[in-house]
C-alpha cells in the first residue's frame, strides 16, 4: 500500500482503501461521533462557527446527538452574506437550535487589516475577522472551525 492508500477496480466500482495511523476506524457517523464525544470529555462548552454549509451541518448534529454543549456562532458580513444568513435560519428551524448571529462591518477594518497583512507573515489576512469575532466572543471556549 503506497502511502497508506490503495485503489481498486472490482468491476465496475472504483475502491479505495486506507490504513488508519494509529487505530481500526468503522463508518463516517460513527467517527463523527466520537469525535464530538471526545471534544465534550475534553473541553466542555465550546463554540462553532456555523456557516450553514455542510461541514457546519454535520457537526452539528453530531454535536445535538452526543450532547455537545455547544454555541453556534455566525459571522455575518453585513451587506454581503445575506443567502448565508437565511440558510442559517433555516437551519436553525432544522435543527432546532438558535445560532448567535455577530455582525462585522468589513469596511470598518479593512484598512488596518491590509496594512497589519504587509507586516505579518505569513499572510493572513483571511484569518483577520475570525480573529476579531474571538474578541467578540464572551466565554473563554475552544472554537470549532471548518473550512476557514
Amino acid at each position: 500500500m503506497k502511502q497508506g492508500l490503495e485503489y481498486l477496480l472490482e468491476g465496475q466500482k472504483c475502491i479505495v482503501r486506507y490504513q488508519a495511523p494509529d487505530r481500526d476506524f468503522s463508518d463516517f457517523r460513527t467517527e463523527v461521533n466520537n469525535d464530538a464525544v471526545k471534544i465534550k470529555n475534553t473541553y466542555g462548552q465550546v463554540y462553532v462557527l456555523f456557516s450553514s454549509g455542510v461541514d457546519s451541518q454535520v457537526i452539528a448534529r453530531s454535536f445535538l446527538d452526543m450532547g455537545v454543549d455547544a454555541e453556534y456562532v455566525f459571522l455575518n458580513t453585513v451587506g454581503r452574506s445575506d443567502v448565508e444568513l437565511i440558510h442559517v435560519r433555516e437551519c436553525e428551524k432544522f435543527f432546532g437550535f438558535k445560532v448567535r448571529v455577530i455582525d462585522i462591518d468589513i469596511e470598518h477594518h479593512k484598512d488596518t487589516w491590509i496594512e497589519r497583512g504587509k507586516t505579518e507573515y505569513p499572510f493572513s489576512m483571511f484569518h483577520y475577522p475570525f480573529e476579531w469575532l474571538s474578541q467578540q466572543l464572551d466565554g473563554d471556549y475552544p472554537i470549532i472551525t471548518q473550512g476557514a
